[in-house]
């Protein structure tokens, strides 16, 4: 599944304040930012599964990221960015995260 052009804004959720992937599979985020996102695990995406994520912005003079964005929640959740499982892979292109935290793992 391919996400461009797109603007997560404030979200929030239970797990992944703007996605959740519940089963494997290949997410691309293209030129695309994630702003003050949280959730109790994975501020912005939250994955458990053999999953693939690729972040990437298209033009190296306009870098899209995942900013201020925050996990709440302690003990076994992480990522204040995203929580991924050790099976995903993880791509990240011309994309930054900055200002993310968690108790534990604030990326």
């Amino acid at each position: 599944v391919l996400f461009k052009l797109c603007s997560f804004i404030n979200c929030s959720a239970e797990r992944g304040g703007a996605i959740d992937i519940s089963g494997p599979g290949r997410l691309v985020f293209e030129d695309t930012s994630f702003k003050s996102c949280h959730a109790k695990g994975g501020g912005a995406i939250y994955s458990i599964v053999r999953s693939k994520i690729e972040l990437r912005s298209s033009n190296k003079d306009n870098i899209y990221s995942i900013s201020d964005c925050k996990a709440t929640e302690s003990g076994g959740v992480h990522g204040g960015a995203i929580n991924m499982d050790a099976s995903g892979e993880l791509v990240i292109t011309n994309y930054e995260i900055k200002n993310c935290e968690a108790p534990t793992g604030g990326a």
